[in-house]
């Protein structure tokens, strides 16, 4: 190690420290804010109360997912979550006061980023590494918004962390891997993006009894959620489910609101926890490509194009990694889990291609594959694959730069202003659809959107490779 490397080692730790207080400082006075897209309408915390408040409404004989029929904290989006995070999650944040809820969930959403910091840090060899691993996951733009809007996305990157750790941890013949069992749940009861990543984990013959256990434990809950009356309170009942099953239309009911075009669920399938799983269904149908607060490749490419891409066309990338996946099992045994370690960045990327409703704090978890990819290009000796690694961790890099979204935002809106979160109108997506950013659109997402594109491809052709 040089003599500058060896500083730097040294400084990072420092620096990541000074940076979680500009963090917390942002959120008391906003100054970081007007970087992010998604911070305009002022909601500090959007995303979080629902939490709270499903526990509360389920203590109420409420529906988890009835929002709205409860006051805890100012304001709230829908509850996207599986509904047994109601309970793991919003059952000891609903006993403080909401805005202190708020920032004890803002601690620990840190120090779950400093666990996946040192988790990744043990499979490293080289200490200018493993510093630079922290910087990594608590540094970008997309972590603070993350952090901002009070996202249990938090648990994902821990889970993708915990399943990368596991894959490149040595065999110990052990039946069941602890680390690899928690990661699969942590995401199958909060973000489910690791069902994609199942294909390449069953491929790993060490890891399969895992994974059948992680997906029985999961059954036996989800189960629980639906069928027990205490914890679906306001169950629809199975035949409107079977109905919307197969009549998806059935699912939605659209109104007109001040002009725009509102589409959003029948209240009696909103109640049901039912929805949960509805939700991951149907509702990347619904994205916009003139939503600018959107950063998917879908709404890229539907923006240049001037209209929706078809449905099929936006699954590609999905099956490219569902491909890469399968042919794991037509690999040497003896190389399927380094391969596999690659399948799974592939699954988790094509999140970003193959989503409509990609925000920017979503790109927060591609931080786990550059981590992981930095560890990997140490010891990797083949040449191709270590220069294809290189390319990964130089698009990479560019989530650690903000968009051009600040240069280019419209101060005549008032965006960024914390007045704008007084304001008594719960359909603030209003502002969001009337297509004011149409000229800088593609400026705005580039710098998201095609990095995710060309770390994916190199993740599938790494996949390729390795399992050959």
């Amino acid at each position: 190690m040089s003599r500058f490397e060896a500083a730097l080692r040294r400084i990072l730790p420092y620096v990541c420290g000074a940076w979680v207080i500009v963090i917390f400082a942002s959120l008391k006075w906003r100054f970081l804010d007007p970087f992010l897209a998604t911070t305009w309408h002022g909601r500090i915390g959007f995303d979080f109360f629902s939490i709270p408040r499903a526990f509360i409404n389920l203590v109420h004989g409420q529906s988890i997912y009835a929002t709205r029929a409860c006051s805890y904290g100012p304001y709230a989006t829908w509850f996207p979550y599986h509904p047994a995070a109601a309970v793991y999650a919003g059952s000891w944040l609903s006993v403080f006061p909401p805005w202190a809820a708020f920032y004890v969930f803002a601690v620990f959403s840190v120090l779950v980023l400093l666990f996946c910091a040192r988790l990744l840090g043990r499979l490293s060899g080289n200490a200018l590494n493993r510093s630079f691993i922290c910087f990594l996951l608590i540094f970008p733009l997309p972590v603070y918004l993350m952090i901002w809007n009070g996202q249990l996305h938090v648990l994902l990157l821990a889970a993708f962390c915990l399943v990368f750790y596991d894959l490149l941890s040595p065999e110990d013949g052990a039946a069941l891997r602890p680390a690899l069992m928690a990661g699969i749940l942590l995401s199958l009861f909060s973000k489910p993006l690791v069902l994609l990543a199942l294909p390449a984990l069953l491929a790993v013959p060490s890891r399969r009894k895992t994974v059948l256990w992680s997906a029985a434990a999961y059954a036996a809950v989800s189960l629980a959620f639906i069928l027990i009356p205490a914890l679906n309170p306001r169950a629809a009942g199975f035949a409107r489910i079977w109905d919307v099953l197969a009549h998806p239309a059935h699912m939605f009911r659209r109104e007109i609101y001040r002009g725009v075009q509102i589409v959003s669920y029948r209240p009696e399938m909103l109640a049901d926890n039912a929805i949960h799983w509805l939700n991951m269904r149907f509702r990347d149908g619904i994205g916009q490509p003139g939503h600018f607060e959107l950063m998917s490749l879908s709404s890229f490419c539907g923006d240049i194009a001037g209209r929706r891409l078809p449905g099929w066309i936006l699954k590609i990338p999905a099956a490219a990694a569902l491909a890469v996946s399968l042919k794991l099992f037509f690999a040497p045994q003896s190389r399927r889990a380094g391969a596999a370690v690659f399948a799974v960045m592939a699954a988790a990327l094509s999140f970003f291609l193959s989503y409509d409703g990609v925000y920017e704090y979503h790109y927060a978890v591609a931080l786990v594959p550059l981590a992981v990819m930095l560890i990997l290009h140490e010891k990797e000796t083949d040449a191709v694959s270590a220069r294809l690694m290189r390319w990964f961790c130089g698009c990479g890099a560019l989530l650690l730069v903000p968009t051009s979204y600040f240069w280019l935002r419209n101060p005549a809106f008032g965006f960024h202003r914390p007045a704008l979160a007084g304001l008594n109108d719960i359909y603030i997506s209003v502002f969001t659809s009337s297509h004011i950013y149409d000229w800088a659109l593609v400026m705005i997402r580039w710098s998201r959107v095609l990095p995710a594109l060309v770390m994916f491809s190199l993740a599938v052709a790494l996949a390729w490779r390795h399992s050959r």
